[in-house]
């Protein structure tokens, strides 16, 4: 029943954030490629936008196939949801041969609270639908895991290896702790191993380069270039870096959450102490007398902590690069669950405080999913295009599509009318390079190029939480969330506006604090700093005066500001109060004379990924 509710939660997790980011366009696009386009290679997507370092069709050949028999039953946009869902089918099945393993080894209780942890937490299942080459390879880890803990060890071999050559090379830092830990423990010989080793290697390798030349018209090995491109070049770190503790002070404890206190007593004997023990006194002495490690634990427990201390000298660090050690820790953090469950009936406190624990992350979870669903401005804006423009779905339409949209959401799954024509030009910046496009989507609606175009929605994002002290002791909530469709009419004083500093001085209006809310949700809440656009004036103009005067009056001039303490206001519904904006500033527009050509754009601003 536990995985049936964890399968569900990840359909869930596909139909509530149906975009992707740039870092899994590649895959993503590829299945478009795949079911659309077939063997027509001149129409495919990585011809045009090849990316950094080319990546392999060997994950997006399998999810293409078992989803194309609903190529025909539902629409172009419902297919991305499908690509998605097949892949969480994939990485489910792998996750259920693990939890099937440990289940079998070390009880069903242990089994179910495995399922429980991986269902309270949210980055494992949210990222197990996601088009990665990360998810490509975990899918393979997992069933290694679950060969692992059979002592099957030539499986894991076999499946490392070629999650190693073809998916994601680092890999290979996870593999030399696992064959090591088989290898002290004796599972598998020394030649058995370098002979199985090299033997799926290659055949992983001809795997790749074959499949992977036809659909590059030339001859590649990717994760090789991959290696060459991050090891020998070493230009990872020209996409940031982190410090050396990145992983185990920031990345994990935002997997795990309060979960991960749970580890300890799985990992040891003080899960089993604690809750057979009436008193402190008696848990002293249960202590001495017990050895302090849970082998059964630690031999699947310290080559994963090992692992994640090599890759720790990575500078280059990732949240999804760790991905591969999220099932073993909450394997022993299911550990220390259980042992506290079957010990319940001498000490039901500790029991207690570990189901706090899941309640707290399951709470923390939630949060994480409506900030997920707010991370994904450009393919909600994509969609909200077409939906505006469903009349001249016929039409000979150009669309501009800038590079924070095409980082935020979208992808040719979302180009839904054939008469249209999706262009990702990054070189245009003047106005008379817009001048051919009917809509744009972008992140600057104010840049002078695109003077032409006005403002007819606004679509809404998530940017990040940023709660800190002011010198006037203010709390801050920060989200950026302000994103909207432009216009292209007569250029009148409506259509020629900017944002401008205004300066609040009282709260005490319920109508100023909505206008303060309007402005701190589009610029990150800085209200003396950053702008404010004068359109919320403009919808604002028949308030009474002394509501006016909030808007009139000006910010101090740059020479003062520094000395002016910034006024900060707590948003306790960011989303809400946006959507109130995007009907607020867009005003009814002027009327249009009849030779001048209708233009509309999508702007929103650039998100970062919440992780």
């Amino acid at each position: 029943m536990e995985d049936i509710v964890l399968f569900c939660v990840g359909i869930f997790q596909v139909w509530i954030t149906p975009y992707a980011k740039v870092e899994e366009s590649f895959n993503l696009q590829a299945c478009h490629d795949l079911l659309f386009h077939q063997f027509n290679l001149t129409q495919y997507d990585h011809f045009a936008f090849p990316g950094v370092v080319p990546r392999t069709f060997l994950g997006a050949l399998p999810v293409s196939l078992i989803s194309s028999p609903l190529l025909v039953l539902v629409s172009k946009p419902a297919m991305q949801m499908t690509v998605r869902a097949c892949l969480w089918l994939f990485a489910f099945l792998a996750w259920r041969s693990l939890k099937r393993t440990i289940s079998s080894r070390f009880g069903n209780d242990t089994g179910v609270w495995f399922t429980v942890i991986t269902l309270v937490q949210f980055h494992l299942v949210y990222y197990m639908s996601r088009t990665l080459p990360n998810i490509f390879a975990l899918v393979l880890v997992l069933f290694a895991f679950s060969f692992w803990m059979e002592n099957k060890p030539k499986l894991v071999i076999v499946l490392l290896s070629f999650s190693t050559v073809v998916f994601r090379g680092d890999t290979a830092v996870i593999f030399a702790p696992i064959l090591l830990s088989l290898l002290i423990n004796q599972q598998i010989s020394f030649l058995a191993m370098i002979g199985t080793g090299i033997a799926s290697a290659f055949l992983a390798l001809a795997s790749t380069v074959l499949v992977d030349s036809y659909f590059w018209q030339r001859w590649l090995w990717p994760e090789g270039e991959v290696l060459w491109f991050n090891t020998v070049l070493n230009k990872s770190h020209e996409w940031g870096t982190h410090p050396f503790h990145w992983y185990f002070t920031s990345a994990f404890p935002r997997i795990m959450l309060a979960t991960a206190v749970l580890i300890p007593l799985g990992a040891t004997s003080l899960g089993t102490v604690v809750s057979s023990s009436k008193s402190p006194s008696v848990m002293f002495q249960n202590l001495r007398g017990t050895s302090c490690l849970d082998l059964s634990t630690c031999q699947y427990l310290i080559p994963i902590v090992v692992y994640v201390f090599l890759f720790s000298f990575l500078p280059h660090k990732e949240l999804r690069f760790v991905l591969n050690a999220v099932p073993i820790f909450n394997f022993a953090a299911a550990m220390g669950i259980t042992k506290l469950w079957r010990n319940r009936s001498k000490n039901i406190w500790p029991l207690m405080l570990a189901f706090g624990c899941i309640f707290v992350t399951a709470a923390g979870s939630v949060v994480f999913t409506i900030a997920s669903h707010l991370n994904y401005p450009g393919g909600v804006a994509f969609a909200k295009l077409h939906e505006l423009a469903q009349a001249h779905q016929n039409e000979s339409i150009m669309i501009h599509i800038d590079v924070a949209s095409a980082m935020t959401g979208v992808s040719r799954f979302g180009e839904q009318y054939p008469a249209w024509t999706y262009l990702k030009t990054e070189d245009l910046t003047s106005a008379s390079d817009f001048n051919k496009f009917d809509y744009i989507l972008t992140a600057a609606p104010t840049d002078s190029s695109k003077q032409d175009f006005k403002v007819i929605e606004a679509i809404e994002g998530f940017d990040r939480v940023d709660y800190r002290n002011e010198r006037t002791a203010n709390k801050c909530f920060q989200s950026k969330m302000f994103h909207a469709i432009f216009f292209n009419g007569a250029q009148s004083d409506e259509n020629k506006r900017r944002y401008r500093s205004v300066s609040f001085p009282t709260w005490r209006s319920r109508v100023t604090r909505l206008a303060a809310v309007m402005m701190c949700s589009s610029n990150g809440l800085a209200i003396n700093r950053d702008a404010m656009p004068s359109m919320l004036k403009y919808t604002l103009l028949n308030l009474p005066s002394h509501q006016q005067q909030c808007l009139n009056h000006q910010s101090p001039e740059p020479a003062t500001r520094a000395s002016t303490p910034r006024t900060r206001v707590k948003i306790k519904t960011p989303a809400r109060a946006a959507t109130t904006a995007a009907r607020l500033v867009a005003p009814r527009a002027a009327p249009v004379a009849t030779e001048v050509v209708k233009r509309r754009a999508l702007c929103l601003p650039t998100m970062r990924h919440p992780q």
